[in-house]
């Protein structure tokens, strides 16, 4: 997909290629074969559904992502829907798949509209985004966010997916077939752009792509006569530099803040500097005070003067603020006995300063006289990272006054150096020169310009110096050489050589962080209450690490703790494991194992899966085997509490493994155990060998029977025969003890009967409910692939009802909807129909008798006088039963059957479950069933009238019997 597309989503909800790609499917479907009425009138329909699409997708941003699916589909089953004027067809499988995905409420509301046959006021149920239909990261935005879209320059990752034009001649495709392969563009590829935006391609010419958003370099690329018969399609990845890569120009970012005229004036009552220098247009403020009390603003004229009243004139021009003071004050004193004056500056002139060089804005700038360099700089919108920043040169009268280093303000906060400026002062900024990057671990990563600095120490105090956690002891340097050619270095600041290093323009210093390992040290982790590291001491045990429980969480497996030790230069990994509640007991004992350097000791937690945490370790000694020295692992199945394949440690017996296997649980067989081996013959062959494993003996201590291991050995813990948790079935109402009882292997319902006191007087037999948990799962599959199959039949006859003539369609429509809500309302009972009665008086002959299961439930209610009758009458109602009355009598006193209803299909349901179909013959028609107490009669709809139905009959009747089944068990 590309980046514009991800862009206009965060706008509309889904992008405009998505509603594209279902409208280039309308053609395929108009395969009209020259009707030319057809094509009109399908013609119109498109046109219809595509205004409609267009007003929907006007507010679409008001709506879910998943909702947008939904509009969409809406508009494909539109344009098949018009296909169908000329050519009666099915949707394909993937138009299917799409609206098998929807949520059951907008499938309903997607065949109402198009049964309806318009999509324009289709309100859907909301629903959750689905996760991968809209990007997570676009779907975020709001409805005013908008991206702004990248462009490609060097170092940007693009994705290039490519693909033969289906209209591509294949004289083409046969010429550029080698290229286009060497290229490796075939597909989906990630390219970085180089140097300059240039993207290299092997077998072509470079292909310049600066500046390009992604749709732009698909063009670009397309347009290489090589490409001209792929589709092209660019991602820009928005992937965030790291490293050196990552490193910006220190001090640069100063300038960053877009910052007025008026905020980076002096103010007006800003404090005059003493050696502020008077000039033409500057104002004196002078207050008299003694003899003679009057104040008088003296401005200073063009020739630099000022003019005092009963003083005259006095040259001020080129003056500071501090000596023009004392002379106007000594004046005074000499000239107006008994008078004395106060001297202040009054408004000040502005002045024109010139800011060239690398700048963003150069050019002349007006400022206030009080501005100094570094107020100029903010007016021109700071320096270029081209610029540099410790060299700004201040020139007055064509002659070098003053140069800034910024860093001194930056750094340290120094504005001594920062100069006040005077009329036509010029400020130039000159290239940086020496620029050194410094990565990794220290305070402030960065390009940094070098002034003064020229060793490391010096360039390492201009980022803030190091982290705490740098290694002084291995800084790398890379420098290019005056031959062009790179070189790396490996420094020490530790010592004085290192320290001295001098760097050149160019140098790249990385510090790396101090290794991760902590020396001398044994770690902790698992199952305990202080993980971590501590302390490692020579002869140290593992009671000396685990000295008490209070270490330890509750349920802690003590019986196996394990230990991984690292061996040799290579630290190849070993595993050994410890009986810690052994080693506790007995801490003198060779329980109590050694520790060593590096030990890494994980306590597991009892009942809990340990096949995560040992996994990795397995990985490890899987990585470490060869042919010669095999993978170090054997498995435990079968009862026992942990089982799983575990690091086979030296010495390791089957002891050992039932150890690591948290030992046997309850329906572990303690007398024997079988033991699979793998081993290779003297043909180079693998051969199995089964040896029978004495496990008493083995319980026992017998160090013969207790087999040591090998690798891939797998031993199988039988389970006691016979044994299985305890079976439990309930009993509900007419019993004389109702309630939950545990049965045995075999025992039979009859026998459970007993147990419970046998039946009450007003028990009704017939009307029983047994249920089964296997039958009620096997129902709710039942019920979810008619579901589903409807759904299906109901898209297909919504679509064909939208040209098909008459009503019957229609009506179809309605009932077909109204069965698919019944079955979504249906809940499955796992009702086993059962002769209660046969059971009661064949006690333990299992052809009248049942074998209970666990989970069975057996009610049984009082006794029953009514008589359901439902379906397809007047007044869907229960009756009191009479004996001589019939199934049609009960019909005729719920008001009859309606038009829609099949006579010859009608059946009795008995109250224990079972199904009475009706009886008659050729020659004549008879009302032969008869009728019980508890029956329910049901009246079906006549599928035959409308064809489309024929197929749903049976799941009327399903649906029926699952409703008297509900009732039946809400009974109770």
């Amino acid at each position: 997909m590309k980046l514009t597309e991800l862009r206009r989503r965060s706008k509309a909800g889904f992008s405009p290629g998505a509603v594209s790609g279902f409208f280039r499917q309308v053609p395929g479907w108009l395969r009209f074969g020259g009707r030319s009425r057809n094509i009109l009138a399908a013609s119109r329909m498109v046109g219809s559904a595509v205004s409609r699409f267009d007003g929907i997708y006007s507010h679409v941003h008001t709506i879910s992502p998943v909702r947008n699916r939904i509009v969409l589909l809406a508009v494909a089953l539109f344009g098949m829907a018009v296909s169908m004027f000329a050519v009666a067809q099915s949707p394909t499988a993937e138009q299917m798949r799409m609206f098998q995905n929807l949520s059951p409420a907008q499938k309903q509301a997607l065949l109402e509209a198009l049964q309806s046959g318009s999509t324009q006021d289709l309100t859907l149920p909301p629903e959750e985004p689905s996760e991968g239909f809209l990007n997570p990261a676009v779907n975020a935005l709001g409805e005013e966010d908008e991206l702004e879209e990248l462009r490609a320059e060097g170092g940007v990752t693009i994705v290039v997916t490519t693909q033969f034009k289906e209209d591509a001649a294949s004289s083409d495709i046969t010429e550029f077939m080698t290229d286009i392969y060497r290229s490796g563009l075939l597909g989906s590829h990630t390219l970085k752009i180089g140097p300059g935006g240039i993207l290299e391609i092997p077998g072509f010419a470079s292909v310049p792509l600066a500046g390009l958003s992604a749709d732009e370099i698909a063009i670009r690329l397309a347009s290489e006569p090589q490409l001209k018969m792929l589709d092209v399609e660019v991602t820009i990845l928005p992937l965030m530099l790291t490293g050196a890569e990552a490193l910006e120009p220190f001090g640069y970012s100063l300038f960053d803040s877009e910052v007025d005229a008026f905020s980076i004036q002096p103010t007006p009552y800003a404090p005059v500097p003493r050696d502020y220098v008077i000039g033409p247009g500057d104002f004196l403020q002078v207050q008299f005070y003694g003899n003679e009390n009057y104040s008088v603003s003296l401005p200073v004229n063009q020739d630099g003067t000022i003019n005092f009243p009963k003083v005259g004139p006095r040259s001020v021009a080129g003056l500071t603020f501090d000596e023009v003071k004392q002379a106007i004050e000594e004046r005074i004193d000499t000239q107006l006995i008994g008078t004395e004056a106060a001297v202040t500056m009054g408004e000040l002139r502005s002045i024109r300063v010139f800011v060239v060089g690398d700048v963003k804005r150069p050019g002349a700038y007006t400022m206030s006289s009080l501005a100094r360099v570094t107020t100029a700089l903010f007016y021109s919108g700071g320096i270029t990272e081209i610029g540099s920043l410790r060299k700004i040169q201040l020139k007055r009268k064509d002659k070098l006054i003053h140069t800034l280093d910024l860093y001194d303000l930056l750094l340290r906060g120094n504005t001594s150096h920062d100069a006040q400026l005077r009329a036509d002062d010029v400020i130039f900024i000159p290239p940086a020169e020496s620029m050194v990057s410094v990565d990794g671990d220290v305070k402030r990563p960065a390009i940094y310009e070098l002034g003064n600095e020229r060793s490391i120490t010096e360039v390492l105090s201009l980022a803030g110096g190091l982290m705490p956690t740098a290694d002084k002891s291995s800084i790398r340097l890379e420098r290019i050489e005056a031959s062009g050619l790179r070189r790396v270095e490996t420094l020490n600041i530790n010592q004085p050589e290192g320290k001295a290093t001098r760097l050149q323009a160019g140098d790249l210093i990385s510090v790396f962080q101090v290794p991760e390992e902590v020396l001398d040290a044994v770690f902790l982790g698992g199952h305990v209450t202080r993980p971590g590291s501590y302390e490692w001491l020579p002869d140290m045990t593992i009671v000396d690490l685990i000295p008490a429980d209070t270490y330890l969480k509750p349920k802690a497996d003590l019986g196996y703790v394990l230990i991984r030790r690292e061996l040799g230069a290579d630290r190849q990994a070993q595993v050994l494991s410890a009986d810690l509640r052994a080693a506790l007991e007995a801490p003198a004992s060779e329980a109590n194992i050694k520790l060593v350097n590096r030990d890494r000791v994980t306590i597991f937690e009892l009942g809990i899966a340990r096949t995560g945490a040992i996994r990795t370790l397995l990985a490890e000694l899987e990585s470490q085997a060869t042919r010669d020295f095999p993978m170090q692992a054997v498995t435990i199945s079968g009862q026992v509490r942990a089982p799983g394949s575990y690091p086979l440690e030296p010495g390791m017996r089957l002891s050992d493994l039932i150890r690591a296997g948290s030992g046997l649980n309850a329906a572990a067989f303690g007398t024997q155990a079988e033991l699979t081996r793998y081993v290779i013959d003297a043909t180079g062959k693998r051969q199995t060998q089964l040896i029978d494993v004495d496990l008493s003996a083995v319980r026992g201590g017998d160090s013969d029977a207790d087999m040591l291991l090998a690798p891939y050995d797998y031993l199988n813990i039988k389970e006691v025969p016979a044994w299985e948790e305890q079976f439990e079935i309930e009993l509900v109402g007419q019993v004389r003890f109702p309630g939950v009882y545990p049965v045995r292997r075999g025992e039979t319902l009859s026998n459970v009967l007993k147990r419970a006191g046998g039946l009450t007087e007003q028990a009704f037999l017939q009307g029983s409910l047994f249920t089964r948990e296997s039958l009620q799962e096997r129902e709710a599959q039942q019920i979810e692939t008619l579901t589903n199959r409807l759904e299906t039949d109901l898209t297909t006859l919504a679509l064909q009802s939208t040209t098909a003539a008459g009503s019957n369609s229609q009506q179809a429509m309605g009932i077909g909807q109204s069965l698919l809500q019944q079955l979504r309302d249906s809940k499955p009972t796992g009702r086993l129909v059962i002769n209660l009665e046969s059971v009661v008086d064949h006690p333990g002959n299992l052809d009248y008798d049942i074998v209970v299961r666990d989970g069975d439930k057996l009610m049984i209610p009082d006794l029953s006088q009514e008589i359901m009758v439902l379906g397809e009458v007047q007044y869907a109602t229960s009756h009191l039963y009479g004996p001589g009355l019939t199934r049609t009598g009960y019909i005729d006193l719920s008001g009859g059957t309606t038009s829609n209803a099949d006579k010859k299909r009608i059946y009795v349901v008995r109250a224990n479950g079972a199904v009475v179909a009706n009886e008659s013959s050729r020659w004549y028609r008879r009302d032969r069933v008869q009728m019980q107490p508890g029956d329910t009669i049901v009246v079906p709809p006549d599928t035959d009238r409308m064809p489309k139905l024929a197929q749903w009959s049976s799941i009327t009747q399903i649906i029926f019997n699952l409703a008297v089944a509900v009732a039946a068990v809400n009974s109770f």
